[in-house]
């Protein structure tokens, strides 16, 4: 009776909030009728929403070889209410629709959006891509233009990076290998969310290391992104998940800076990205920094987003740098910045 109501709710209010051209009405009340008949466990309705690809996409989720829609859907991604996101309607955004395809925003509960796209079989729009990922062998530099959204650029200020004694050395790129810099280390637990229609569900819980090397002016390059081991209650998939690979074999490094805004000091990261068996997560991420001593700085994610590819991350690092001076610390002006 629940899952009968709450279909009906989420129904209403997408179909009550439609308007403007018609396929994009009827691509909401599509949707709606999907989250209805997923949360309602009537898996064999909520297949009927997909294009045969998306139907094979839902076998993707996990380590056991796809069956049907219906029994993996069942199986891999059970209907279970986990957070008020999942009864929440998804919002449609920047929808774009030409002849029998669209691509658009869905915007889940309020977190960052994932970029959908749909099709038209037999009449009827369904949803043609069940993550925002994009495929392991689409150039990195694509995969970023795919998965990059629109943003105002904001005021930022100037941060000196360095130790006790001086700032960091210029850090800089040859050929695949990052020179010079701060070297700073970390191991932490996160977890991976994956955003889709459905809600938000944990696909991953890994212990992950961490290493980057930073220069005075706050570039930072990231060379590696390791999982050391899984952690309950989703330890099994930390396997599959990997730094990108550039084509030459190696891991494409992440390039980002560390800047001072209205809101406190972030790291901005233009380039993460992920391999696993659900496809390519890549985009931008911004997580807030903090000075936790003289020999510490922490970077905390909280549901942080790739852009637009779905996968949130959630945990937080506390960097250390070794060596005979392991003081670290970040200023703005003559200011440390303290948590």
């Amino acid at each position: 009776m629940a899952g009968a109501l709450l279909a009906a709710g989420l129904a209403f209010g997408l179909a009550a909030s439609s308007g403007g051209h018609d396929e994009e009405a009827k691509i909401e009340q599509m949707l709606a009728a999907l989250q209805g008949a997923y949360f309602s466990q009537r898996y064999d309705i909520a297949c009927s929403h997909l294009t045969h690809r998306t139907q094979r996409e839902v076998g993707s989720f996990g380590h056991s070889a796809p069956t049907s829609c219906e029994k993996d859907m069942a199986r891999r991604m059970s209907a279970r209410i986990l957070s008020p996101r999942d009864l929440v309607a998804p919002e449609v955004e920047r929808l774009t629709v030409k002849d029998d395809r669209a691509t658009g925003d869905l915007r889940l509960g309020g977190l960052a959006p994932v970029g959908m796209s749909f099709e038209r079989e037999s009449g009827k729009w369904k949803l043609a891509k069940l993550f925002g990922t994009v495929p392991q062998h689409l150039p990195l530099q694509q995969a970023l233009a795919a998965t990059t959204p629109d943003s105002a650029p904001a005021t930022v200020e100037p941060v000196t990076v360095g130790g006790a004694a001086k700032s960091c050395p210029e850090v800089r790129v040859r050929s695949i290998t990052a020179q010079g810099g701060c070297v700073l280390e970390a191991e932490g637990t996160f977890q991976f969310t994956v955003l889709h229609a459905f809600g938000d569900r944990l696909y991953a819980s890994c212990d992950l290391n961490l290493l980057l090397q930073i220069d005075g002016q706050g570039k930072f390059i990231v060379t590696s992104v390791g999982s050391a081991r899984g952690v309950e209650p989703a330890g099994d998939t930390c396997g599959d998940i990997y730094m990108c690979g550039n084509g030459d074999g190696e891991s494409a490094l992440w390039r980002g800076r560390v800047v001072s805004t209205r809101g406190g000091m972030r790291a901005r990261v233009v380039n993460a990205c992920f391999d696993t068996c659900l496809g390519r997560f890549a985009g931008p991420v911004s997580a807030p920094l903090s000075s936790l001593s003289g020999e510490k700085i922490r970077l905390k994610l909280r549901l942080a987003a790739l852009g637009t590819s779905g996968l949130a991350l959630s945990g937080h690092w506390d960097l250390k740098r070794g060596g005979r001076d392991p003081s670290i610390a970040i200023r703005v002006g003559n200011r440390i910045q303290e948590r």
